[in-house]
């Protein structure tokens, strides 16, 4: 990620669902990237110049890395970006590591469909995380155990 695309990755997350639904803001979203997530790796996908996607991943997470963020724009969704970008992170991701995890909020059926058609299965529930009365699903995909 580039502070170029920092205006177009802040707008998409802050017009789009999940986080509406959560209460995410554009404040909330321009705080989250000022500076530029230094300690998380971050791709974003570029559809004719314009940040139209974005994968934010946390190294080092429960013997695997955890994706904090995905998202594409509303104008894309459905042209196979999602999947490139998820591809590209479990491709990173899984040469240093066993596991990858994802959390996806509990109304979000199209994600959690998404996720499942790419192998990811769905772990635990984590009730009222970001706000009463909605859940985070925690999903894993893995290609074996910590130790053989």
């Amino acid at each position: 990620m580039e502070a170029r695309d920092r205006d177009a990755i802040v707008e998409l997350l802050s017009t789009s669902d999940p986080w509406l639904t959560l209460g995410f803001t554009r404040a909330d979203w321009l705080a989250a990237f000022d500076p530029v997530l230094l300690d998380r790796e971050v791709y974003v996908a570029d559809v004719g110049g314009l940040a139209a996607g974005i994968a934010v991943v946390r190294p080092s997470y429960m013997l695997g890395d955890y994706l904090n963020l995905l998202a594409v724009a509303a104008g894309e969704r459905g042209r196979g970006l999602g999947r490139l970008l998820i591809e590209h992170v479990e491709q990173v991701a899984f040469a240093r590591a066993k596991n990858l995890f994802i959390c996806v909020s509990d109304f979000n059926r199209a994600a959690r469909a998404f996720y499942a058609r790419l192998g990811y299965e769905e772990v635990g529930v984590l009730r009222d995380l970001i706000v009463a009365g909605r859940s985070e699903i925690l999903l894993r995909k893995t290609i074996g155990p910590f130790r053989q």
